[in-house]
């Protein structure tokens, strides 16, 4: 079955994740200015977002040959980021990739895979 949509959202959400990450390690020094956040937690959160990214961006590639793992992967990673995303400040940018990745998880549990019936 094909599973574009899955593939393009995975995608997106992940490169959206990596550019997120960029950000938080540009910004590690400034954000904690205006924020109560420590400079370690923040880049931190960076290295995670950018790992989890890149993990999401691996998972939609392997989706049409290694789909259950692939949409538990998708699904684990959208609920992680969507916690991080509700952090002050720097967290909330997070948000888009985030949903994108995690409905790219759903998607992948709602669609049915078709079975080949021999007649």
């Amino acid at each position: 079955m094909k599973r574009t949509a899955e593939f393009v959202l995975s995608l997106i959400g992940g490169i959206l994740g990596i550019i997120y990450a960029i950000c938080v390690f540009a910004l590690g020094g400034v954000v904690p200015i205006f924020a109560a956040q420590a400079d370690a937690a923040t880049i931190a959160l960076g290295v995670i977002t950018l790992i989890l990214s890149v993990i999401a961006i691996i998972a939609g590639i392997i989706i049409k040959k290694r789909t259950k793992l692939a949409k538990i992967l998708l699904l684990i990673i959208g609920i992680v980021l969507i916690v991080f995303s509700v952090l002050p400040l720097i967290g909330l940018l997070l948000l888009i990739p985030a949903i994108l990745i995690l409905i790219a998880g759903i998607l992948g549990f709602a669609r049915k895979e078709q079975s080949s019936v021999a007649a």
